[in-house]
């Protein structure tokens, strides 16, 4: 058996760049090479291990765990998103396989889902078309809920996000003479009042940083940029305001004679967990005795498992990790080590009993 403490600090010390996540990848293939029944491959910067035997119901289940980190102010990578956590369950899970011998699993150790490019990579180098899944199953460590419920949503399970970059380029001058310059200063400034009032409860729109100029007095900035995320339960609605922020962007070059460009990234598709899955998912929990909590509106944060649905039925849950426990992507924050053991069992019953009738 695998000692899943060991293995969540093994990531932790290791941990990568989204897309470069080379020794994780060697630590992940380092547990799974020991373990009867799976046959791996790696496509993209995804490790993909499927244990096919063809002697149960005929229904196969995929189920994903990311494993990059983010980039902390210090300019190093840390797991403050706990992805580490969800390999180290995953590889738990692989461990037990034997007591599932009859059931089909793919398991997929997942990259780059903190830049929203993991899923799409893994898909456009023709994971769907070599593995089938009947459903997919995603989860992800939930603080600010209490331990261990298993946090579940029919439906909108959180928000589609793109991220944005509005760059300014004018002219700088002297300070003591900024009508010889072309300065961004006040059109960033209406910028911001506009996109202020393009939020709305359908849409939320948050600024993450703001340069202008050089940090000194002498001299009348000469660029600019601004960069935010957008973020609704309705594609179409991110699209129009995307729309409208160029039309802005146009009118302000025109305006104080810049040179103006707009840029998006990271687009992370929204989930729609399928009803009938996550239907059986919760009736599993009640026969199980696990708690469940509702979640009361869409999570907002930014996650990539929706691309996966466009292929096939799925649902994403949480695991609560404890009411009063640092938020994720925080300086604090850190994975609560209580949810290994009880999520590898979690995922261990829905394996054992989703297609039983």
């Amino acid at each position: 058996m695998i000692n899943i403490f060991e293995v969540l600090e093994e990531l932790r010390v290791n941990a990568e760049k989204s897309g470069e996540e080379i020794k994780t990848r060697q630590i992940i293939s380092s547990y799974m090479k020991d373990l009867k029944g799976f046959k791996g491959e790696q496509i993209g910067n995804s490790l993909i291990y499927s244990h096919i035997t063809h002697k149960g119901e005929g229904k196969v289940i995929a189920l994903r765990a990311d494993f990059d980190a983010v980039l902390t102010d210090d300019g190093v990578y840390e797991h403050r998103c706990g992805h580490h956590g969800h390999t180290a369950i995953l590889l738990d899970l692989a461990a037990r396989m034997n007591e599932l011998a009859d059931k089909d699993v793919i398991l997929i150790f997942q990259s780059a889902e903190e830049t929203g490019a993991g899923a799409p990579e893994l898909i456009e180098n023709g994971f769907f078309n070599k593995y089938k899944p009947d459903i997919i199953l995603g989860f992800h460590n939930f603080p600010g809920y209490r331990e261990n419920d298993v946090v579940i949503r029919t439906g909108n399970f959180n928000n589609s996000v793109i991220g944005f970059k509005c760059s300014f380029n004018g002219k700088p001058s002297h300070a003591a003479y900024p009508e010889q310059g072309r300065s961004p200063a006040y059109a960033v400034a209406k910028l911001l009042n506009q996109l202020e009032n393009m939020g709305d409860r359908d849409a939320k729109i948050s600024i993450t940083h703001i340069k202008l100029g050089e940090y000194q007095y002498g001299t009348s900035a000469g660029n600019a940029m601004i960069l935010g995320t957008i973020r609704s339960l309705d594609d179409n609605i991110i699209k129009s305001i995307v729309k409208q922020i160029n039309d802005s962007l146009g009118q302000l070059a025109s305006e104080y004679q810049l040179e103006v460009e707009l840029e998006t990234s990271e687009y992370f598709k929204g989930i729609i967990n399928s009803t009938d899955v996550t239907a059986r998912i919760k009736q599993i929990c009640i026969d199980k005795n696990y708690s469940i909590a509702d979640m009361n509106e869409p999570f907002r944060a930014g996650e990539d498992f929706g691309f996966y649905l466009d292929y096939t039925k799925g649902c994403y849950f949480g695991i609560g990790a404890g009411e009063k426990r640092p938020d994720l992507h925080t300086k604090d924050y850190s994975f609560y080590i209580n949810n290994l053991e009880f999520a590898s069992k979690l995922l261990f019953d829905l394996v054992s009993d989703f297609y039983k009738k």
